[in-house]
């Protein structure tokens, strides 16, 4: 994902990426940083693009921070679906072990008995 309106900003003013850089006194690769949202940016940055593209620096600060919002709730999506991944072969692997422990068992239920007193015949 990138920063929208640095890189819309940096297209229209027709800089590459070492031009503006150069410009916001950095390295290509920190600006690079900056505008794909691997670091977040400070407000002297959005000072400093603000100057060069005649834009309030709120509207810099916000673009960042909301792509910041974005990553880090890609982030926890790709966590969360990792986990669901995990837990399903927990429950595939726990499912074998019961039929493999109850093979050969018949369970039934006491509907009367309390939670955990049901009995099991051979």
């Amino acid at each position: 994902m990138k920063n929208v309106l640095m890189q819309v900003c940096r297209a229209t003013h027709r800089y590459n990426e070492r031009q503006i850089a150069a410009k916001l006194g950095m390295t290509p690769e920190e600006y690079i940083d900056l505008e794909t949202g691997t670091t977040v940016m400070t407000p002297r940055q959005a000072e400093q693009l603000s100057d060069v593209y005649n834009i309030e620096r709120e509207y810099f600060l916000e673009s960042s921070q909301q792509l910041d919002l974005l990553l880090a709730r890609a982030n926890v999506i790709l966590h969360h679906q990792a986990e669901i991944e995990r837990l399903k072969k927990f429950v595939v692997v726990t499912k074998t072990l019961l039929h493999d422990s109850n093979a050969g068992n018949e369970i039934t239920v006491n509907e009367n008995a309390g939670y955990g007193q049901e009995t099991a015949h051979q």
